[in-house]
């Protein structure tokens, strides 16, 4: 019975969810109600006051869960592992796992922090992803003061520069894959715009 019950939750959660992406399509968040959502999801509104408070709590509560989803994938990400595959030319498979899970929430990311979403909630992604990335890269980068950059301009530059980047791929539905945006952000990322734009040559290494 808890089982039914469980699975009958998660397709109604599914319903609001294309609903509200719906109605934030059609009308733009700040004109969204409760009553828009039911219609569209064809519940009353009861039912969506079982799950949620109101149209913002219902964004944020979703947000925070597919943010949680993309900060465990980040724990993941290793510098020096993914130096490795740079120095093999091959897309880190951890950036990968990252790009695929958010290719498979298109439609939620584009809408929520496209022109018709919120524009706070890409400041938000931003913070958190920079909070995660300097997590992960203070325990290998030693921060000393001879650094060209200093490693907080540094991850305020990667961050920024990745979450567009993914951004404009997402709303292009995704001509490339996952695999592929994630070698050109693993490209940037260790050879730098220079480089990665064909300006100057790839430097070759000597052995």
């Amino acid at each position: 019975m808890t089982i039914r019950y469980d699975r009958r939750q998660v397709k109604t959660k599914q319903q609001l969810l294309q609903a509200l992406l719906t109605c934030i399509e059609q009308k733009g968040l700040d004109h969204v109600t409760v009553t828009d959502i039911a219609n569209v999801a064809d519940l009353n509104r009861g039912t969506f006051y079982l799950h949620y408070q109101d149209v913002r709590h219902m964004v944020q509560q979703i947000m925070n869960e597919k943010i949680d989803i993309l900060t465990e994938l980040i724990k993941q990400v290793d510098p020096y592992e993914h130096g490795q595959y740079a120095d093999q030319n091959i897309p880190y498979p951890r950036i990968v796992a990252i790009l695929e899970e958010l290719s498979a929430d298109r439609q939620f990311y584009t809408t929520i922090l496209g022109s018709k979403g919120d524009p706070s909630y890409v400041l938000h992604l931003k913070k958190i992803l920079t909070g995660a990335l300097y997590n992960k890269f203070e325990l290998h980068i030693p921060g000393t003061s001879s650094a060209p950059v200093p490693t907080h301009y540094l991850l305020a530059y990667m961050t920024s520069a990745a979450v567009g980047m993914i951004m404009y791929w997402l709303e292009n539905n995704l001509p490339e894959t996952p695999n592929e945006i994630g070698a050109m952000i693993m490209n940037i990322a260790n050879h730098g715009l220079i480089v990665s734009s064909g300006i100057r040559e790839k430097p070759q290494s000597h052995k």
